[in-house]
């Protein structure tokens, strides 16, 4: 496993009142000043670049209106979760599933990013539930401006979100990855109760770079890279890679 790691997760608190309370927060509570300077990631190209058959590119943009909400998967309406408007995590493996398959047929990658915002439950413990959800919110729609508009971003559960990028390659991921995670740490998020300042761990895995049969594998993957984050300090990078490397083929005996 390689690991891409950045500075310890601050957390600020800008109430209405004014006042401010910015540091780390430990893992009972308490505020510890920490400050630094990172320069934000660039985003990158999609590293898959092969020549296909007309055939498997109609499908792909096929699949590709799927993903964006514009055609029913298989004939059954994309779910949406409530709160967020982003897909839910049942229409996340269903679109894993058919980009897994993608993958198994015609060697087409695909990258996964899950995004799990550092000590979100400070917030709804400080400021209530109603500014939690508000900053669910928030981040929902600045994750959604930060990816292509064939990227899936769907509601993972509780404070974290996962990013599906079609025909992306590991590398890509990361840096879309580091991309986003600067974007959340420098946004001042505006909630009625004032402003709150977060930042974000990050777990990525892609199916060209790791031994992947199936969607709870993969999912797998990618939690176990954001653990990873989490326990080495949060608000940075984990990338998810297993050895040795296994191609599509030898995946598909595997998955058989």
């Amino acid at each position: 496993m390689r690991l891409r790691t950045e500075r310890a997760a601050p957390l600020s608190l800008v109430r209405s009142d004014g006042s401010v309370r910015c540091g780390r927060v430990e893992e009972e509570g308490r505020f510890a000043i920490e400050r630094g300077n990172d320069e934000p990631a660039q985003a990158g190209e999609v590293g898959f670049q092969e020549r296909r058959s007309p055939k498997i590119i109609a499908g792909g943009a096929a699949l590709t209106l799927v993903e964006i909400g514009l055609a029913p998967p298989g004939g059954v309406i994309a779910t949406r979760d409530p709160l967020t408007g982003l897909s839910d995590r049942r229409t996340l493996e269903t679109l894993l599933h058919r980009r897994l398959t993608m993958w198994f047929r015609h060697g087409i990658p695909a990258c996964l990013l899950v995004l799990d915002l550092d000590y979100f439950s400070v917030v709804n413990e400080r400021l209530g539930h109603e500014a939690g959800d508000g900053l669910l919110r928030e981040v929902a729609c600045l994750v959604r401006k930060n990816v292509r508009e064939t990227d899936p971003v769907s509601r993972y559960g509780g404070g974290s979100f996962a990013v599906l990028l079609p025909e992306a390659d590991l590398s890509h991921g990361v840096r879309l990855a580091e991309r986003l995670r600067d974007e959340i740490e420098r946004h001042a998020f505006v909630l009625r109760r004032g402003q709150v300042r977060i930042t974000a761990s990050i777990g990525a895995t892609s199916l060209e770079r790791a031994v992947i049969e199936s969607v709870g594998r993969w999912m797998a993957a990618a939690d176990s890279a954001l653990d990873q984050a989490k326990s080495q300090g949060r608000n940075r990078v984990v990338a998810y890679e297993s050895s040795p490397f296994v191609p599509a083929q030898a995946a598909v005996c595997l998955a058989a």
